[in-house]
């Protein structure tokens, strides 16, 4: 009998953990909630960038956390969301809602077709040509002037919804918080499917996912194509927020910030994704804001200081080594270390 005794600690652990995804979800919606009713508009505005990148970290979630393939074209297919939004929406005429689901559909289009590369291609050779999509694109960006337009960019149409301007900072960030919340449950029960299962245990042992009859390049694809196209979405809603898109946002940065924020968050964890995220995302906005309030810091970058950019890419940058030194696991999983001490004491006592 007490060997049945584990067995039935690993049930209750399940299923105090099944509703740690619900838990999580509403945790985040309150906070979304909460900054929508006191917010003022430039913490709205940062708000809102957060939560946009936040989409985008989770797709790179699935597809670097569960998988373990690395990618650094996310700049690429966020690029190719915002030029096709603004296209569409400004050019075409397209409803500004029905331009970021187009959107979406191009970026994840392209996914399709770099996908087959990436399930040939593993670790510092997959890095290298996501890293070259990066820059064929901006070339397309630079060059393809009559969609792009040029060097000079372009601006979207109006954003609408059945008539309902999101012009103001907040209707905008309810707009981005609620397709953060939508992506972030779809996410979760995608982690918690039987998709999901598979990409994990691809991700451990590709021998073994070929025993139990999972396909790695099929799984691979799915992730690839679900990455791709939430980083559209993102493009799409970044270019929605910034009113104008230029070729020149589309460098590496995006691609190494999104995957500072799933590390410092926490691989394979969606609430880390936004928790890695608004850290990511909020350092820079803070030191943008208060940089010629902080030591080391010039507001020009001129004389001793440091540019507020390049200080907040610094300050990740070193974040970024301390979490994969101390806390592989990123900061959920240091979240859940805490409770362990805890039930210790609690069967000391009770023994």
């Amino acid at each position: 009998m007490p060997a049945l005794e584990p067995t039935s600690v690993n049930a209750r652990t399940s299923r105090g953990r099944s509703g740690a995804p619900l838990t999580g979800w509403l945790s985040l919606a309150v906070a979304l909630a909460v900054v929508a009713t006191t917010a003022n508009d430039t913490v709205l505005r940062t708000a809102t960038t957060v939560a946009m990148f936040a989409i985008a970290a989770h797709g790179l979630n699935v597809l670097f956390g569960y998988c373990r393939v690395i990618s650094l074209g996310a700049s690429a297919f966020v690029g190719v969301g915002a030029y096709s939004c603004a296209y569409l929406s400004g050019r075409q005429g397209v409803p500004f809602v029905f331009a970021v689901l187009l959107a979406m559909a191009c970026s994840a289009v392209l996914g399709l077709v770099i996908a087959p590369i990436a399930a040939r291609l593993k670790g510092f050779y997959l890095g290298l040509a996501t890293l070259g999509l990066v820059f064929v694109m901006q070339y397309v960006f630079t060059n393809w002037a009559s969609v792009t337009g040029g060097v000079s960019g372009t601006q979207p149409g109006p954003r609408e919804i059945g008539g309902l301007s999101l012009d103001t900072p907040l209707r905008y960030f309810v707009f981005t918080a609620v397709a953060l919340l939508l992506v972030t449950a779809v996410t979760t029960n995608l982690s918690r499917s039987r998709s999901g299962r598979a990409m994990r245990v691809l991700a451990n042992s590709p021998t073994t996912a070929r025993v139990l009859g999972v396909s790695p390049s099929r799984y691979r694809t799915y992730a690839f194509v679900y990455s791709s196209a939430l980083a559209g979405l993102t493009g799409a809603l970044l270019v929605g927020h910034q009113g104008h898109v230029g070729y020149e946002q589309f460098g590496l940065t995006i691609s190494v910030q999104l995957i500072a924020a799933v590390v410092i968050g926490g691989l394979g964890s969606s609430l880390g994704a936004v928790v890695g995220t608004a850290i990511v995302y909020g350092i820079s906005e803070i030191i943008l804001a208060f940089g010629e309030h902080l030591p080391l810091v010039s507001a020009s970058g001129a004389g001793d200081g440091l540019a507020p950019s390049a200080a907040a890419d610094l300050v990740y940058g070193l974040l970024l080594i301390v979490v994969l030194t101390f806390e592989p696991q990123g900061l959920v999983g240091l979240v859940r270390r805490f409770p362990r001490p805890i039930c210790r004491a609690r069967s000391r006592a009770v023994s």
